[in-house]
């Protein structure tokens, strides 16, 4: 069953720019989060918004430390319906929404429009274009808001997805022999 991977920054300490650390003071440790598709090549491709920048959908690695990964299992169907999601944001050059991720952490958050986004809005949308996690508002979620949900709708923790043993693990599995033991 193939699943989906979300990328949630932690951010590196108190040289974070202002949007990250005012972030983390409203709505929690999660700063900024991505969309990761695994290829079946064994590459990875990331989509996300940064503050000041367009929507990409962009090969990508990630520093362990500053980074954690949920993965959500879904359909062959639903991974196709995200993937063109992204891939169609990242070509229409979506800019990064600054008011509406502001206005995420008030009593009236801005509604969806899918002309810019901020990044929670975007991974929370390309849920939504797949039927999952509908009940949830885009235009409300945070990183932060985004993790605590994956969670509560069943995704599971994971290691980065080029670290080798993940890897290694996804595509031979598990093996024990008596060398193990030894």
């Amino acid at each position: 069953m193939p699943s989906i991977t979300f990328a949630f920054y932690m951010g590196i300490g108190s040289k974070e720019p202002f949007i990250n650390r005012l972030t983390a003071f409203f709505t929690g440790k999660c700063l900024h989060c991505e969309v990761v598709f695994t290829n079946v090549d064994g590459t990875h491709e990331a989509c996300g918004v940064w503050q000041g920048e367009e929507t990409f959908m962009r090969p990508k690695r990630w520093m362990k430390r500053s980074w954690r990964f949920l993965s959500l299992t879904v359909t062959a169907e639903q991974r196709g319906v995200m993937h063109a999601f992204c891939r169609a944001q990242a070509a229409h050059k979506r800019p990064f929404n600054k008011w509406g991720f502001y206005r995420c952490i008030t009593p009236f958050p801005r509604k969806t429009d899918g002309e810019s986004w901020f990044c929670s809005e975007l991974c929370m949308s390309c849920l939504h274009t797949a039927g999952l996690m509908t009940c949830e508002v885009a235009a409300s979620s945070t990183p932060s808001g985004l993790y605590a949900s994956l969670l509560r709708a069943g995704a599971y923790r994971t290691a980065a997805p080029d670290d080798v043993v993940d890897t290694r693990l996804r595509t031979k599995g598990t093996k024990l022999t008596r060398r193990w033991f030894v």
